[in-house]
């Protein structure tokens, strides 16, 4: 299943048969819950919540002491340390990836109903937006939801280009996978490896 799946995803565009809609209107205002508690998770209490002894603290530390000692650290980080020492601000400095996230959710869906249709991608960002992880995580100062867009921003853009060959999304694929070498550019160059392979295995010219 998960062959014919890839296979679908890399091979050249094929004729799209129209699906009947789900779009109720009892599935429209669901929705709208969704979205409306989404935002709320998002922004509630971004300033009154404790450091994320785990990842946060680490991250706002190696920020000040990098920035301090002249020594140049990955994007997010830098941002971030920029900020906590400009206004000392939670809520502020926790910001960034809380409007990334949502930046994302929107490419999410702007890009990949061009691939998988509209109704697909708003199932995908149900499920996305139910997730205890990714949401929680981008309420923290780390460069976790810096990279989940980047990323997938940059995957996004490369699979369209396999339906749709012009010269933008090569473009926007270079943009943001820069962007995501300068987050994180291990796991960055790893994606990179997986996705060669795929492409290499599953598309019809293997490239």
């Amino acid at each position: 299943m998960y062959i014919r799946l890839l296979r679908t995803v890399f091979r050249p565009p094929l004729t799209v048969h129209r699906q009947p809609s789900i779009m109720s209107q009892r599935y429209q205002s669901f929705l709208l819950i969704v979205c409306g508690f989404l935002l709320i998770n998002l922004f509630s209490l971004n300033g009154e919540l404790p450091v994320w002894s785990s990842a946060e603290e680490a991250s706002l530390e190696g920020a000040k002491e990098l920035l301090f000692e002249g020594i140049p650290p990955n994007f997010a980080s830098a941002f971030i340390g920029v900020l906590d020492f400009r206004w000392e601000d939670k809520f502020i400095i926790r910001l960034p990836g809380v409007l990334l996230l949502l930046i994302s959710f929107l490419g999410i869906y702007a890009w990949g109903k061009k691939i998988f249709g509209k109704e697909t991608m708003i199932t995908t960002l149900v499920v996305l937006a139910s997730s205890f992880l990714l949401v929680n995580v981008a309420k923290f100062a780390t460069s976790d939801a810096w990279l989940f867009c980047f990323q997938i921003m940059a995957v996004l853009s490369m699979l369209i280009f396999l339906k749709q060959p012009t010269i933008k999304w090569n473009v926007w694929f270079a943009i943001f996978m820069g962007l995501a070498l300068l987050v994180q550019p291990v796991s960055t160059l790893f994606l990179l490896v997986v996705l060669s392979v795929l492409l290499f295995i599953f598309h019809p010219n293997g490239k």
